[in-house]
């Protein structure tokens, strides 16, 4: 039952982000989609630790049935309130695009994929999850087994970074793709390629410290550049993919992000870690491991600078 639920709860995260983001992006003009898109995504990191900070509560208090039950009541409120007050922006008079003008599911892949600047911000958000969503899941492990942290406190000094990161990341990258986004569009995909390239020595420089402040400090600096990239990545999607297919673009490159980056990168971190660890043992292995996983981040800026290049010419509203 506890796996069935769990399956329930990841379709409906995945079956809301495509229709969420699109519902934004037709809300707020080009230039300020980043910002608006940074405050949804930061929503996810706040909501993350708030239920983990009350769900551990009451299920201290209560047990864990009383924990699932208090946590999961929001989800049905909200979805009662979205029903009422949200407001399809295709059925307001006067919107850009009609209701009947929806496109098939074939027709609008096809065109997506014809978009060069749509294709190169998909290889770079499946090279990006390779590493940001699969090989740095194994840092908590990285600051055990290297720098003598226990389990409880890897966790929270990890958990305490990623809240950090998320927040100023998607609130200052939004707000900088914005501003930038104002001059010219392309930055909107120019912005995350630069953040993603400063971010690949940043986290090597991490990973080969062996003082821990420094680690933690030059990671969280890293984390910020990760995920301040995100909002203008996903904003400059919106400007190619046109009104029509919005939430089909989500779909379509969530798709292959989690399939390809989320699905092989904690595998193939796995795999050189392990390769090292019959080297120079299971410390030393994984810092390797992680050294040259963060490499991935140096042609997904890349694409994001080649998605620049097309970013005008693509635009589609």
């Amino acid at each position: 039952q506890l796996a069935l639920a769990r399956v329930g709860v990841g379709v409906g995260e995945a079956g809301a982000i495509p229709p969420a983001q699109s519902l934004i992006a037709d809300y707020y003009p080009p230039e300020q989609r980043a910002g608006a898109l940074g405050i949804y995504m930061m929503s996810s990191m706040a909501g993350y630790i708030i239920g983990m900070i009350v769900g551990g509560w009451v299920a201290q208090h209560y047990g864990w049935r009383e924990a699932f039950i208090v946590i999961g009541l929001p989800g049905l409120l909200l979805a009662l309130a979205s029903r009422f007050v949200l407001r399809e922006p295709r059925l307001i008079p006067g919107f850009a695009v009609a209701p009947e003008a929806a496109e098939d599911a074939r027709v609008s892949i096809k065109r997506l994929l014809a978009k060069p600047a749509y294709r190169n911000i998909v290889y770079a958000l499946v090279v990006y999850f390779l590493m940001a969503y699969g090989a740095l899941v194994f840092t908590a492990s990285f600051m055990i087994r290297v720098h003598g942290l226990t389990v409880a406190e890897a966790g929270t000094l990890f958990g305490a970074m990623s809240a950090v990161g998320a927040v100023v990341g998607n609130l200052g990258g939004g707000k900088i793709g914005d501003r930038l986004a104002s001059r010219d569009i392309a930055w909107l995909a120019r912005f995350p390629g630069i953040a993603l390239i400063l971010a690949l020595p940043l986290y090597v420089g991490a990973f080969a410290v062996d003082n821990l402040i420094l680690m933690a400090g030059i990671s969280l600096v890293g984390g910020i550049l990760l995920t301040g990239a995100v909002p203008a990545i996903f904003a400059a999607m919106h400007t190619v993919c046109g009104s029509k297919r919005r939430a089909m673009a989500v779909a379509l490159a969530f798709f292959f992000a989690n399939l390809i980056g989320l699905g092989a990168g904690p595998v193939l971190a796995g795999a050189i870690s392990d390769h090292f660890a019959g080297i120079y043992g299971p410390a030393e292995g994984l810092r390797y491991a992680l050294m040259i996983m963060s490499l991935t981040f140096l042609p997904a800026g890349i694409f994001m600078l080649r998605a620049a290049k097309h970013l005008n010419a693509d635009a589609e509203e």
